[in-house]
């Protein structure tokens, strides 16, 4: 498969693959994509060949493939930055932000619709870490993913979270247990 002809729903099951969310909100994407496990990891795989340079790959890739999701466009002196509005997450935008290099500079999900967040998975965003909790700690941090221990402001409440790509994945209230 050539970058040709991948598209927006490849690119959606390429980052239903590499956020690894809980298995009941993956399937229900799933079955909102009309896909399968064994698509999704073809898709992914197609994806992955396509923008990582060391496989032959650009990250600049991702403007044909997504330029049907484009909503704005900006070019800095260093880098430009695409917002997407992709369907399976329509109440963000999906940053992309791109150096000169066939690199991603940065991608994540952004305020995009103003819908009040929630604490679950695919409701609630990174950036806003600061105003819901305090006693943030990073525990990890790898590629797109990071993950923290936070205590709540109003119950006192301990907890660890998951985020891929600015996006919750995890919330695990195991953190508020006694060791």
């Amino acid at each position: 498969m050539t970058s040709d002809n991948l598209d927006l729903f490849d690119f959606q099951l390429y980052l239903l693959k590499t956020m690894q969310p809980p298995r009941p909100i993956l399937d229900s994407a799933l079955i909102r994509l009309k896909s399968t496990t064994e698509q999704m990891h073809a898709g992914a795989d197609s994806i992955s060949k396509s923008i990582m340079p060391g496989k032959g790959g650009s990250a600049h890739t991702l403007k044909l493939i997504l330029h049907d999701a484009l909503i704005n466009e900006t070019r800095g002196p260093e880098s430009e930055t695409l917002l997407y509005r992709l369907p399976l997450w329509e109440e963000f935008a999906f940053r992309l932000e791109l150096d000169d290099l066939p690199f991603m500079k940065r991608v994540e999900f952004v305020d995009h619709t103003g819908a009040d967040e929630e604490l679950v998975p695919w409701k609630f965003l990174e950036i806003h870490l600061s105003e819901k909790f305090d006693d943030v700690r990073e525990v990890d941090s790898w590629g797109t993913y990071n993950s923290y221990t936070v205590r709540d402001h109003e119950t006192g409440r301990h907890l660890f979270l998951r985020f891929s790509s600015g996006l919750l994945q995890e919330v695990d209230t195991a953190a508020d247990q006694p060791q």
